[in-house]
């Protein structure tokens, strides 16, 4: 099936198609995405050349900071390949670009992931870390084979202005963080 935000073949949405295909399913994505996360997965599917650059940050409807929420069954394969996340985020808090809450297996392959920076915004309120590449809660087994995966970062010191109490200092986010695995 094809994935195509400017709409000139497929599925115009990335959500729909994951919704809509039959599990087992392949996805190839064309062109870019920056809107419209997190996009959750909740049965076996392969997505290829998914694309992410700059994530626009939407307050109502980007409230997990992740761009692929996978929720999917302990028999399920969730493949991720040849795929581009880049979590830079125009303003807000840092993004994931993969958080599993659940699947059998994780592949991903010949892909570039990196966690998103966090930012700071109006009136001291600050996000003082950076986001985490890949974070698995669990998962009966991952594999990441010829990837760059690295988290956001390298614990840049966030601005502030005069009125607020104290500088922050982001901290380096995760390449891949594993945890109850």
């Amino acid at each position: 099936f094809i994935v195509d935000p400017a709409g000139s073949e497929g599925f115009l949405d990335m959500q729909t198609a994951l919704d809509t295909v039959p599990p087992g399913s392949t996805l190839l994505v064309k062109g870019v995405f920056n809107s419209g996360f997190p996009f959750v997965v909740t049965k076996s599917v392969t997505i290829l050349e998914l694309n992410v650059e700059t994530i626009k940050y939407d307050t109502t409807s980007f409230t997990n900071h992740f761009v692929l929420d996978i929720q999917a069954g302990p028999d399920d394969v969730v493949v991720v390949k040849d795929s581009r996340i880049l979590g830079k985020i125009s303003y807000g808090p840092a993004s994931e670009a993969i958080h599993v809450t659940s699947v059998g297996d994780l592949v991903v392959r010949d892909s570039e992931l990196t966690g998103g920076s966090g930012s700071i915004s109006a009136a001291c309120e600050t996000y003082d870390n950076n986001g985490d590449a890949i974070v698995v809660e669990s998962a009966r087994a991952v594999s990441i084979i010829g990837c760059i995966v690295q988290g956001g970062g390298p614990g840049d010191a966030l601005v502030r202005d005069d009125t607020c109490p104290s500088a922050w200092t982001a901290r380096g986010g995760h390449g891949v963080l594993v945890t109850g695995t």
